[in-house]
């Protein structure tokens, strides 16, 4: 890019919403960044390292999101335009207006705020987060967009209600936090423990008497089948889709176990798929596919 592309860039970059429009990456995975870079990406990169302030930026369907100075998430969401795509993609093509999304793990609400503006006024979505830290932010991002149908609970989900210690990620990985033993990512720094309450997915929807669950999403970082033990009535009575974050471990320190993760939404009468590496979309799958693979989707059998 010659020193003329760059200023073009460089000018017309604050007036472009989102880099990108909403669809189906393939070869997306964690920590996606695109090659070769756009020149509005490359532009953006180099704002991105030189920027300490906090700032506001638009994400898919003009929600907005603050941005977040050294945080991984908010890098990605600046310099690529998107965050997630498949995903976000599956789920803008599912939520219809009146529906109810749950978002355990939702860190500073990048899909709770999708999802509230999907839903929209007559619809719901119940947002849970356990972190003080990212509780704040999600907090902020809600006022920011001035959503009226978005309750939140500061709480981590479990298969039990009581107490726990979070161990809360250095801030540029704040989507590393766990209830687990360790940190799934070995280069994960740890800031603090901190002592939470714990819910369960049974005990949210009781409590709030809600007539319909849509989509519950989980990405709790290794604590998805505790989780999981916790929502049975919850499963049993709405059969939501469950978009659900399963790392291939097996009774590590970590605390993942995806075998029986495997079998537990199985034998609650749900078909697993992931998302194509050919083309970014569902497919159907037996088990799981291995190291790599972390995002999948339950879809619900007509009865258990």
């Amino acid at each position: 890019m010659n020193p003329v592309q760059y200023q073009f860039c460089r000018l017309i970059e604050p007036h472009i919403p989102c880099l990108r429009r909403l669809q189906p990456i393939p070869t997306w995975t964690t920590g996606y960044r695109s090659s070769p870079q756009t020149p509005l990406c490359q532009v953006r990169a180099k704002q991105w390292l030189a920027n300490r302030k906090l700032f506001v930026r638009r994400l898919y369907k003009n929600v907005k999101v603050l941005i977040r100075p050294g945080e991984e998430i908010s890098e990605c969401v600046y310099v690529e335009g998107y965050y997630e795509p498949n995903q976000m993609y599956f789920l803008d093509h599912q939520l219809k207006p009146g529906a109810v999304f749950i978002d355990a793990g939702a860190n500073d609400g990048l899909y709770t705020l999708f999802a509230a503006h999907k839903v929209g006024p007559q619809g719901l979505v119940i947002s849970i987060e356990p972190s003080t830290r990212e509780y704040e932010h999600l907090c902020k991002n809600i006022r920011l967009n001035d959503f009226k149908n978005i309750r939140t609970l500061r709480a981590a989900v479990s298969n039990v209600s009581g107490f726990a210690e979070l161990k809360v990620a250095e801030s540029s990985k704040s989507g590393h936090n766990t209830l687990s033993q360790s940190f799934y990512y070995k280069d994960t720094t740890l800031e603090a423990v901190e002592k939470i309450n714990t819910t369960t997915i049974d005990e949210v929807t009781e409590a709030d008497s809600i007539s319909r669950v849509d989509i519950l999403k989980l990405d709790i970082e290794g604590w998805e089948l505790s989780a999981l033990e916790g929502a049975t009535r919850t499963l049993v009575k709405f059969r939501p889709l469950l978009m659900i974050e399963i790392i291939c471990e097996n009774g590590s320190a970590f605390g993942s176990n995806s075998g029986k993760i495997w079998e537990f939404l199985t034998n609650y009468g749900y078909q697993m798929k992931t998302y194509s590496s050919v083309n970014g979309l569902p497919v159907e799958a037996t088990e799981h596919p291995g190291p790599g693979y972390t995002d999948f989707i339950a879809v619900p059998k007509k009865s258990v």
